[in-house]
Protein backbone atom coordinates (compact mmCIF):
# COMPACT_ATOMS: atom_id res chain seq x y z
CA UNK A 1 0.00 0.00 0.00
CA UNK A 2 2.82 2.40 0.84
CA UNK A 3 4.48 1.67 -2.50
CA UNK A 4 1.22 2.39 -4.34
CA UNK A 5 0.89 5.72 -2.53
CA UNK A 6 4.46 6.56 -3.52
CA UNK A 7 3.80 5.72 -7.17
CA UNK A 8 0.68 7.89 -7.16
CA UNK A 9 2.60 10.75 -5.51
CA UNK A 10 5.34 10.47 -8.15
CA UNK A 11 2.83 10.53 -10.99
CA UNK A 12 1.03 13.53 -9.50
CA UNK A 13 4.34 15.32 -9.04
CA UNK A 14 5.25 14.77 -12.70
CA UNK A 15 1.81 15.91 -13.86
CA UNK A 16 2.01 19.02 -11.71
CA UNK A 17 5.48 19.77 -13.08
CA UNK A 18 4.14 19.50 -16.64
CA UNK A 19 1.16 21.71 -15.83
CA UNK A 20 3.46 24.19 -14.10
CA UNK A 21 5.83 24.34 -17.04
CA UNK A 22 2.97 24.81 -19.49
CA UNK A 23 0.99 27.46 -17.64
CA UNK A 24 1.79 30.00 -20.36
CA UNK A 25 0.06 27.76 -22.88
CA UNK A 26 -2.97 27.63 -20.59
CA UNK A 27 -2.85 31.42 -20.37
CA UNK A 28 -2.98 31.68 -24.14
CA UNK A 29 -5.81 29.14 -24.22
CA UNK A 30 -7.80 31.31 -21.83
CA UNK A 31 -7.11 34.31 -24.07
CA UNK A 32 -8.39 32.38 -27.06
CA UNK A 33 -11.51 31.29 -25.18
CA UNK A 34 -12.25 34.85 -24.06
CA UNK A 35 -11.58 36.23 -27.52
CA UNK A 36 -8.83 36.33 -30.08
CA UNK A 37 -6.20 38.72 -31.38
CA UNK A 38 -4.46 41.71 -29.86
CA UNK A 39 -7.66 43.35 -28.67
CA UNK A 40 -8.07 40.57 -26.11
CA UNK A 41 -4.49 41.07 -24.93
CA UNK A 42 -5.35 44.72 -24.32
CA UNK A 43 -8.41 43.67 -22.34
CA UNK A 44 -6.33 41.26 -20.24
CA UNK A 45 -5.60 44.10 -17.84
CA UNK A 46 -9.23 43.66 -16.79
CA UNK A 47 -8.51 40.02 -16.01
CA UNK A 48 -5.29 40.61 -14.06
CA UNK A 49 -6.59 38.23 -11.38
CA UNK A 50 -6.34 35.36 -13.91
CA UNK A 51 -2.64 36.06 -14.43
CA UNK A 52 -1.96 36.40 -10.71
CA UNK A 53 -3.85 33.19 -9.97
CA UNK A 54 -1.90 31.32 -12.63
CA UNK A 55 1.42 32.57 -11.25
CA UNK A 56 0.36 31.59 -7.73
CA UNK A 57 -0.63 28.08 -8.86
CA UNK A 58 2.64 27.81 -10.78
CA UNK A 59 4.71 28.65 -7.72
CA UNK A 60 2.68 26.34 -5.46
CA UNK A 61 3.00 23.37 -7.81
CA UNK A 62 6.71 23.98 -8.24
CA UNK A 63 7.21 24.10 -4.49
CA UNK A 64 5.17 20.91 -4.11
CA UNK A 65 7.34 19.19 -6.70
CA UNK A 66 10.48 20.26 -4.83
CA UNK A 67 8.97 19.12 -1.54
CA UNK A 68 8.23 15.70 -3.02
CA UNK A 69 11.71 15.54 -4.47
CA UNK A 70 13.50 16.25 -1.20
CA UNK A 71 11.24 14.39 1.23
CA UNK A 72 11.13 11.17 -0.76
CA UNK A 73 14.44 9.38 -1.16
CA UNK A 74 13.05 6.77 -3.58
CA UNK A 75 13.20 8.96 -6.68
CA UNK A 76 15.27 7.82 -9.65
CA UNK A 77 18.00 10.04 -11.03
CA UNK A 78 15.91 10.68 -14.15
CA UNK A 79 12.98 11.91 -12.07
CA UNK A 80 15.24 14.12 -9.97
CA UNK A 81 16.80 15.74 -13.03
CA UNK A 82 13.45 16.09 -14.81
CA UNK A 83 11.83 17.72 -11.77
CA UNK A 84 14.74 20.11 -11.19
CA UNK A 85 14.83 21.17 -14.85
CA UNK A 86 11.09 21.71 -14.81
CA UNK A 87 11.14 23.76 -11.61
CA UNK A 88 14.11 25.88 -12.71
CA UNK A 89 12.53 26.52 -16.11
CA UNK A 90 9.23 27.41 -14.51
CA UNK A 91 10.81 29.83 -12.05
CA UNK A 92 12.72 31.47 -14.91
CA UNK A 93 9.40 31.97 -16.72
CA UNK A 94 7.83 33.44 -13.57
CA UNK A 95 10.76 35.87 -13.15
CA UNK A 96 10.55 36.78 -16.85
CA UNK A 97 6.83 37.39 -16.45
CA UNK A 98 7.43 39.72 -13.48
CA UNK A 99 10.17 41.60 -15.32
CA UNK A 100 8.18 41.96 -18.53
CA UNK A 101 4.67 42.56 -17.22
CA UNK A 102 5.03 43.42 -13.54
CA UNK A 103 2.89 41.84 -10.86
Amino acid sequence: MKKLRQIVANIISILLAIITASHHWMHLLILMILGTSTSMMAMMSTFIWVRRLMILVTVITSLYSLYQLFTNKLHTNFLRVFTLISVVGTMLLVVYSFISFGF
